[in-house]
């Protein structure tokens, strides 16, 4: 396998368990969004842009999820500090 095909792999990895991360939050969060999310199943497909659907499927370029799911941490972590949460995780 080439050095791409290892590359291309490892986004179609990364593209499902961050769709499968964000189907469980919307789980708890938005439980009848998260319902219809999962009967969606997932696939990677470099032959689009970003994102689609059929009805069945969740189409998602993997490049394309990578950069917003990026994007969204970025966002996440300038909210949570300009919250002043405490870090529970630091020892006393």
């Amino acid at each position: 396998m080439t050095t791409a095909e290892d590359l291309a792999n490892r986004f179609v990895k990364v593209s499902q368990e961050i769709l499968t991360g964000s189907r469980n939050e919307l789980y708890f969060d938005m439980h009848y969004l998260g319902l219809a999310l999962s009967s969606l199943s997932f696939v990677a497909s470099t032959d689009i842009d970003s994102f689609g659907t059929d009805g069945r499927s969740l189409v998602v370029h993997p490049k394309a999820l990578a950069d917003l799911f990026e994007k969204f941490l970025c966002v996440h972590s300038q909210w949570v500090d300009s919250q002043q949460i405490p870090d529970n995780n630091q020892g006393t």
